[in-house]
């Protein structure tokens, strides 16, 4: 260990004694601002994807540049007969140098932690997925290296040794590039090869043995072909041997690490493992669930990852469930395999492939079916991983429910038509769906939980007496309410008289006549016609505003990052769920409310953040006869265009589900939805305030190398005076 320190640390000051390495770091760092920066604030979300997109291209260029030196220029100098006359082993010497150029290439990385920082300062980041991202860019950056060292035992010119360095990495580079070229049996191989695919598993947030193991693979196949070349006079006899046992021993290891493997999620509500929903559900079965997965062997890419991901959430499934899931993998390869999928109610997937230097049409499957006694039921067809979790779970708990609880519309008061949409499919499949008219028809003894959505026409006392009775016998509700209605084509507004008012009040609540303004907000598309075309913007819009700020004591919020409400009104009373930001104020005035409008704060105006949705647990003091005693749930929003298709969100509609789900004390299935779903925007931030940041994450690194090396070279050129 002495001998390779000392290697080391004369490798790496060598570096630093002449301009290599500050010109590496300078331009590195400055790209990697660069790219970092160009997206950033076009995205607007709290990220470092912009950086982590580049960093291994640009590891392909740089990485190459820092290793070419190291054995070639020992060689072509005749340094390295004199330092092998020394009491120094040849692995000694490759580890010393290896760790001196992977030393340099984390000063770079480790420069760039800058991004995180900065953009932490401006938003709720994620990291578990920046710890993991950077970990991964180490990996990265050390098979990177070992092939730079391999290539540079090759030969004596550094030129050489950095031209087969750069193609040797860019070959592991590309390859995950090319898979849907690839043909189909040779996809899953090649994609196991890639450094790139290794590179995207380990960033997302995850550590997963598999990727460390293909990794620490790499980069000690590539020492070792090193070692062997440099000490090839003393082990020539033994080398092809011991290489062929060292390469069948990686190949039986990584083999075997796909089916003994160990994760651990980083994330912020561990979004890649089981939630404690699932874990909780499958543990408490009583009868064994079946899931049977129809999935075709050898899927293109990119179904074959899909494939690997769905029967290791499988496997989870049943390793949690006590003994109570089974879990069989069905193969759709003949006739008869393919027509049991169809009758089971598979759906295949239609795709093209590269086959005879054409490309064919094929089928595949990829879908489960679940069965507990006579119940089935089944996903179809298998194509978005990110809510897979969700839609087995909640299968799971559908076939295994005595029955499904019943919940309740109001109508005939103008109120807004879900029926037809893809939100009242999912509903009709998880709930029994009703619609009453409250002025003429009680609300039935068996629902579970009564719906009031943005109702036009106002309720008569015979309406308001039903609800007020459902409440008060334990019932629980669900008022989203709009005070103004917006006419979309002039966009004036005018204020909608619902009836609820005196019922709201009553419980202690109060919605406010004005609405919401925000400077954090969801932009909105225009178009506008010039002339023969039609030009489409993207313009922020006050009125849309982007929240953020929850009650995380809450289940309903508690694991959504970001919700949209239009046209919101502010609500007093009970347990407040959801808040504007700090940026935002009220406005009663609704004559002009077009996205072209130049928003300003009004003179006196209250300023935020403001109450947008609030919840209740108790009981609810009776307007209409007494008091029952039994304990209910209301949850009020101040607005309903949330679940307005033409408002539409995929995290609007989460939120809506997550409140069906605690209204019916249904509470399993919300985390478990709200996993991944909602965006982490950036804080709102001036012009200036926006270049500022931009620049100086451009420019502070390389600056701070540029003067290191200044200084540095001060030193040396004082000692060398002395001297």
């Amino acid at each position: 260990m002495k001998n390779i320190a000392t290697v080391f640390a004369k490798e790496f000051r060598s570096y630093f004694n002449t301009p290599i390495a500050y010109i590496f770091l300078i331009v590195f760092l400055a790209l990697s601002g660069w790219f970092f920066t160009s997206t950033l604030f076009l995205v607007g979300q709290t990220s470092i994807q912009g950086f982590l997109g580049i960093a291994p291209l640009l590891f392909l260029f740089f990485i190459p540049a820092i290793t070419m030196r190291t054995i070639a220029e020992e060689e072509k100098s005749g340094t390295m007969e004199i330092l092998m006359t020394l009491p120094t082993k040849e692995w000694e010497i490759i580890c010393g140098k290896y760790l001196a150029s992977l030393a340099l290439v984390m000063v770079a990385v480790g420069a760039t932690l800058m991004y995180p920082i900065s953009v932490s300062l401006l938003g709720n980041l994620e990291w578990g997925e920046v710890i993991s991202s950077y970990l991964a860019l180490f990996f990265l950056g050390a098979s990177f290296c070992s092939i730079g060292m391999f290539t540079s035992a090759l030969t004596g010119s550094q030129i050489v040794a950095f031209i087969l360095g750069f193609l040797l990495c860019f070959v592991f580079f590309i390859l995950g590039k090319i898979l849907p070229f690839v043909p189909t049996p040779l996809v899953s191989l090649v994609e196991y090869l890639s450094v790139d695919y290794h590179f995207e598993a380990l960033s997302r947030g995850v550590i997963d043995s598999r990727n460390v193991i293909y990794y620490a693979s790499f980069l000690g196949f590539f020492l070792l072909l090193a070692y062997y070349r440099l000490a090839k006079s003393k082990v020539r006899g033994v080398s092809v041997s011991m290489m062929a046992t060292v390469l069948a021993i990686i190949i039986v290891v990584n083999y075997l690490s796909y089916s003994l493997f160990a994760r651990v999620d980083l994330t912020e509500g561990r979004i890649y493992s089981l939630s404690e929903g699932s874990v909780r559900l499958v543990s408490e079965l009583k009868d064994p669930v079946i899931v049977k997965a129809y999935i075709t062997k050898d899927l293109p890419f990119p179904y074959n990852a899909h494939s690997k991901y769905v029967t290791d959430l499988l496997g989870e499934y049943r390793a949690r469930a006590k003994g109570n899931l089974r879990f069989t993998l069905v193969n759709p390869s003949d006739d008869e395999t393919r027509l049991e999928a169809r009758r089971a109610g598979i759906i295949p997937l239609t795709f093209s492939e590269i086959r005879a230097d054409k490309y064919e049409v094929r089928e595949g499957f990829m879908g489960l079916l679940l069965i507990h006694g006579d119940k089935r039921d089944v996903i179809p067809a298998i194509e978005d991983m990110s809510g897979l979790e969700y839609e087995i779970t909640r299968r799971i708990r559908r076939v295994t429910a005595v029955e499904l609880n019943k919940i309740v519309f109001s109508e005939g008061h103008g109120e807004l038509d879900l029926t037809g949409g893809d939100l009242y499919r999912r509903l009709t499949e998880d709930y029994r769906v009703e619609s009453v008219n409250l002025a003429e028809a009680d609300i039935p003894e068996d629902a579970a939980s009564l719906l009031i959505v943005a109702p036009r026409d106002k309720l008569n006392e015979e309406a308001l007496r039903r609800i007020d009775e459902f409440l008060g016998r334990g019932g629980t509700a669900a008022f989203f309410i709009d005070k103004v209605d917006i006419d979309m084509e002039s966009f004036a507004g005018r204020k909608v008289e619902t009836g609820l008012d005196t019922l709201i009040e009553h419980y202690g609540f109060r919605i406010g006549d004005g609405l919401v303004f925000d400077r954090q907000n969801q932009t909105v598309a225009l178009e506008t016609r010039r002339g023969f075309f039609t030009m489409r913007n993207f313009v922020p819009y006050p009125l849309f505003p982007l929240v953020t700020e929850f009650n995380r004591q809450n289940p309903v919020v508690k694991d959504l990052e970001s919700i949209v409400l239009p046209y919101v009104s502010p609500v007093e009373g009970g347990d407040p769920i959801a808040y504007s930001s700090k940026e935002s104020w009220v406005s009663s005035d609704l004559f002009n409310l077009s996205p072209l409008q130049d928003f300003k704060v009004e003179a006196g105006s209250q300023r935020g953040p403001f109450s947008v949705a609030t919840v209740k647990t108790g009981t609810f003091p009776r307007l209409f006869g007494e008091n029952e005693g039994e304990t209910g749930r209301l949850v009020i929003v101040g607005t309903s265009r949330f679940v307005d298709p033409r408002f539409a969100y995929g995290s609007n509609y989460a939120f809506f589900l997550n409140v069906l789900d605690w209204l019916t004390q249904e509470e399993s299935l919300i985390s478990i939805r709200s996993k991944g779903i909602g965006l982490r925007p950036l804080r709102p931030l001036s012009d200036i305030a926006r270049r500022v940041v931009r620049w100086l994450n451009i420019l502070l690194p390389p600056v701070a190398m540029f003067a290191l090396g200044v200084v540095r070279w001060r030193q040396r050129r004082r000692r060398t005076y002395a001297i």
